[in-house]
């Protein structure tokens, strides 16, 4: 299994947000995936759990944790990383 991957509808999503929405915008919505995903990420590694995929898509940044079954008051945790 791949590590990483890019869709390429993301790609072009993001193309199409610099282009028609402004560089600015573009850069924004990147900076702010980019926090939201880290938030999650490093919540999950400090409680254990290894990243096993990273994927640019369409709505922004996915990150998987295959193999590994998450107890539910830790997907919780994870969860809400994302957002704070």
């Amino acid at each position: 299994m791949k590590k990483f991957s890019i869709n390429p509808i993301g790609v072009l999503v993001w193309v199409w947000l610099f282009v028609f929405k402004g560089v600015y915008f573009g850069i924004s919505y990147v900076f702010v995936i980019t926090l939201h995903e880290l938030g999650h990420y490093l919540m999950a590694k400090r409680l254990g759990y290894k990243l096993s995929r990273f994927s640019l898509s369409p709505y922004g940044v996915s990150l998987s944790y295959y193999g590994q079954t998450l107890e539910s008051r830790d997907e919780f945790l994870i969860a809400l990383a994302g957002p704070m």
